[in-house]
């Protein structure tokens, strides 16, 4: 049988037992948790992740009871469906999964499907297919989401689907006025209205439908509503479509309306509470704000997901909270269901070899039996030991590599191996790869990169590279890697700037909501100059302004040194914040973008449970996030700058001071391999408080890993830094 899942409208599943209806939860709660495991089944969601989505503001002390208490009424849920509760809904490692049968269908996922096809088909022409399929859609997708409900998760979700409604609704319009049923075409269009009134390009729709229908003096007054409406509440005028359009009915050419056809969207799945599935391995588990103003960048996304004889190649390019990894994680929920979708990234500061690949290779690899893993990596694998030692190599039948890359040739049997996997993925489906802040690569990672981008040649592979343009010089490293793509696979390119008004103006409508006309100028025109358009600093100024009641005021206060207050701004959002919070984010900050927060408590005088509280406030406060996955108890600063503010901040003293305490509680955990290119870099910066020794000692050992690992140009650059730090050391 087909396992049906809804969760929009009335939450149930079927089973082998029948329909388990929603009462059966007893409560909005396990409603909720239901939803967000369903919609990420088959990968784990961190316990954390589900007490943040039911108790947002703050948890009560004994949340890890409740969540259980929640947890068990699904599990009597599912049972009574016919399901063994302790199979289909497991408990591993702090996470828990919901593992329904293959082919299980869920409600909004069939719903995206059929809209998806729906415009496929209206593109070539079949618009009777195209009305069906866009009907369907609509019908599941006009139904509420957990009404009652609220939070970031919930409302983000409903937002999503509201607009994959908008879609189906403006198929079925404009099939409808294909197929001649221009009354069918008026009534579907006044629904898109009266869905989103601000949205221009629904007005025409009607206008066109009105005009389709021969009724001129309809279309025109539909016209003046809309103008009307734009008037009165934005303080603007109609767009030149809209004007050209009134233009044509006032001079009785109502005839020569064009009929639209609605172009095809890219594809996109449900996302999951935590990550999109398949998963890229570290994503953004939620944005502050939503992705607007990018249509234009994510169709040459989803374009590249359709081209023939691959891979295609895309660089992503723009300034500091421009919107790249959004814009990356935006592209990975709009994936097709059957792609394969994997993400790495480069941390700041740290030269850790090929570690986007690792991240990689590791979240499509862990769970691979050892009876399967020949398969996957070929009859290199045992290269693949030098980055996952932890892999079963050798039930696998596969030779690990006797010593280090010595040379040339072994190292590209190293490359050849990664290549090898993402070959295999490839040749099954597609294969979608992310390579995120790709400016902070070791030589030999980008060196990687290169390699496997040719290697991938006529598979079904698309590669995305996001990176910060503006620390590129002629001699940075990226910039040799970006010629050399150049050269040899012609890719294209996606450079993102900064966000148009109307785009700020829709951004401040979801996150703010709207003003009225006079205010709502001031406001798009303020955050435009202060913000240049970038939406990090345009989501906090919003944030900022959330009390303002005086914006003639807040205009005539606008400062010249737009830098300097932008800055100022992400200043007050910490400054906001309990001194307890700032003073754990200060250590975090040191340690790194990315941090776990076990290390954070050795350091920070408070302990383990006032860095808990500090985080609580931090995370709520989306300063940091939660990374997902095996390490619930990592955390990663929400954007660089944020970080940055944090560490510029600190005195040199103290920062240096900071470095030292890390490198010694990094070292007290007794897994210093783990982290020889952390522990080089804290004491490194630590050399000035007697610490040149150890600097010295982890650099040479750093070097000798990465050696040992064919990152050759990672061991030359600790080698380096030992040099420099030699001269400090005195004799004992």
């Amino acid at each position: 049988m087909v396992v049906r899942v809804r969760v929009l409208g009335h939450v149930c599943v079927d089973g082998p037992a029948g329909r388990a209806a929603e009462e059966l939860l007893g409560g909005p709660q396990a409603q909720l948790v239901f939803a967000a495991l369903a919609l990420g089944r088959r990968h784990p969601v961190p316990r954390e992740e589900l007490a943040a989505l039911l108790w947002p503001e703050q948890a009560p002390k004994s949340w890890e009871g409740a969540l259980r208490g929640v947890l068990s009424r699904v599990r009597a849920f599912l049972g009574h469906a016919g399901y063994d509760a302790s199979s289909v809904l497991r408990h591993r490692a702090g996470c828990y999964v919901l593992s329904l049968p293959e082919g299980t269908e869920v409600d909004v996922e069939a719903a995206e499907g059929a809209l998806i096809e729906a415009e496929a088909l209206a593109v070539h022409g079949a618009f009777a297919q195209a009305r069906s399929r866009a009907h369907d859609a609509h019908e599941i997708l006009a139904l509420p989401f957990l009404p009652g409900l609220d939070g970031d998760w919930v409302n983000d979700r409903r937002t999503r689907w509201r607009s994959a409604r908008l879609r189906a609704l403006t198929v079925s319009v404009t099939t409808e006025l294909h197929l001649g049923r221009t009354d069918a075409a008026v009534t579907r269009a006044v629904q898109l209205v009266d869905l989103d009134p601000f949205r221009e390009s629904s007005h025409r729709l009607l206008m066109t439908a009105h005009a389709a229908g021969g009724d001129r003096a309809a279309a025109l007054r539909a016209y003046e509503s809309c103008r009307r409406l734009l008037d009165n509440e934005l303080g603007v005028g109609p767009s030149p479509e809209t004007e050209s359009a009134f233009l044509r009915l006032l001079g009785g050419d109502a005839g020569s309306q064009p009929l639209p056809v609605p172009a095809p969207a890219a594809r996109f799945t449900s996302p999951a509470p935590t990550q999109p599935p398949p998963p890229p391995t570290n994503p953004p588990h939620s944005a502050p704000g939503p992705i607007v103003g990018r249509t234009a960048e994510l169709r040459v996304l989803a374009d590249a997901c359709g081209g023939d004889g691959g891979p295609q190649v895309v660089l992503v390019s723009g300034d500091a909270g421009i919107g790249k990894s959004y814009l990356l994680h935006e592209f990975a929920l709009r994936a097709a269901p059957d792609a394969l979708v994997l993400s790495g990234r480069s941390d700041e500061g740290v030269a850790a070899p090929f570690q986007p690949f690792v991240t990689m290779l590791r979240a499509h690899l862990a769970d691979v039996a050892a009876d399967a893993l020949r398969e996957r990596v070929g009859d290199l694998g045992g290269e693949l030991h030098r980055l996952l030692p932890e892999l079963p190599f050798e039930p696998a039948g596969l030779t690990q590599p006797a010593g280090p890359p010595d040379s040339d040739t072994e190292r590209y049997r190293l490359f050849e191996a990664v290549a090898g996997v993402f070959r295999h993925a490839a040749a099954k489906r597609d294969l979608i790869l992310l390579f995120d802040d790709v400016h902070w690569s070791s030589m030999s990672t980008m060196l990687m990169l290169r390699h496997v981008a040719r290697a991938l040649r006529g598979s079904r592979a698309v590669i995305v590279v996001a990176y910060r343009d503006t620390v590129l010089g002629p001699a940075h490293q990226m910039t040799r890697l970006i010629a050399d793509l150049y050269r040899d696979l012609h890719p294209m390119h996606v450079p993102l700037g900064g966000l148009d008004v109307a785009a700020l103006v829709e951004l401040a409508h979801v996150l703010a909501g709207p003003l009225p006309p006079r205010a709502e100028e001031i406001r798009a025109r303020v955050l435009r100059e202060l913000s240049d358009g970038n939406p990090l600093l345009a989501t906090e100024l919003l944030r900022q302004w959330a009390d303002v009641t005086n914006w003639s005021a807040l205009a005539k206060s606008v400062p010249t040194d737009v830098p300097r207050r932008v800055r100022n701004v992400l200043r007050q959002r910490l400054l906001g914040l309990p001194q307890s919070t700032l003073e754990a984010l200060t250590v975090a900050a040191v340690v790194g973008s990315s941090f776990d927060i076990d290390l954070v408590a050795a350091v920070h005088p408070g302990g383990f449970d006032t860095v808990v509280d500090a985080l609580d406030d931090a995370e709520r406060a989306h300063v940091v996030r939660g990374e997902e996955g095996d390490r619930p108890g990592r955390f990663t600063f929400v954007h660089a700058l944020v970080r940055s503010t944090l560490y510029q901040e600190l005195p040199t003293a103290r920062r240096l001071q900071l470095h030292r305490k890390v490198g010694l509680a990094l070292e007290a955990r007794g897994d210093r391999d783990a982290h020889l290119p952390e522990l080089a870099h804290h004491f490194r910066l630590a050399c000035r408080f007697g610490e040149a020794a150890r600097a010295l000692d982890y650099a040479r050992r750093a070097g000798d890993e990465a050696r040992d690992g064919g990152a050759f140009e990672v061991a030359a650059e600790h080698y380096r830094l030992a040099l420099e730090v030699l001269p400090m050391v005195t004799e004992p």
